[in-house]
């Protein structure tokens, strides 16, 4: 999936004017890799597709708030989504699985099997081996409070917990991890290092 702040723009201001055709291409766009995403946590069809319309009904009704200074259109999705998937995951008593072993045979994505949209899952896969790389440059540290919250689901107060750390410097570890994670990413590394 390709960003495209111009056509995100387009979508909030449709949204803004409660224009359904907003919320059409919203779900065109995005319902896809959110389905995607939420059966990682999930592994479940009807709990991923559940989740992915619920999150599409918080746009509409909040996509007027969203501000794109902040952030992607997708971004915000991603991140309601993970929440509802966690919410899910906690609500039933299980934990968030790891990364399914083959997440191209899941059911209700042909389109991945058939190759007929190579291009987006040759740029999501590039972009997971960005992320992998610039995650394994991190200190240790930051490494495994990013990977806690948002492999594992946790939340802060349960990464602290588990490590024996402060609050303050789980929450810290997690900033940082994100700046530098963004900056090497970006190809602008910071000098920030709180370990």
């Amino acid at each position: 999936m390709n960003d495209d702040p111009q056509e995100e723009a387009e979508i909030l201001a449709g949204l803004t004017r409660r224009d359904p055709a907003a919320i059409a291409r919203a779900d065109a766009r995005y319902r896809r890799p959110l389905y995607s995403l939420a059966f990682k946590m999930l592994r479940s069809e009807r709990e991923s597709e559940e989740v992915v319309q619920d999150v599409l009904v918080s746009l509409w009704k909040k996509g007027h708030t969203i501000d794109l200074d902040r952030g992607k259109l997708f971004s915000w999705l991603a991140a309601v989504l993970r929440n509802r998937c966690i919410d899910r995951v906690r609500a039933a008593g299980r934990r968030i699985p790891g990364p399914p072993a083959e997440i191209e045979d899941r059911p209700g994505q042909e389109a991945v099997d058939t190759g007929a949209n190579a291009a987006e899952v040759a740029e999501s896969n590039e972009r997971s081996a960005r992320l992998r790389s610039a995650l394994s440059q991190l200190p240790e540290a930051q490494r495994q409070a990013l990977e806690m919250a948002f492999l594992d689901g946790l939340t802060h107060t349960e990464i602290a917990e588990r490590l024996g750390e402060s609050l303050g410097t789980v929450k810290s570890r997690i900033r940082y991890g994100l700046t530098k994670l963004r900056g090497i990413i970006a190809g602008t590394p910071t000098g920030d290092d709180l370990r």
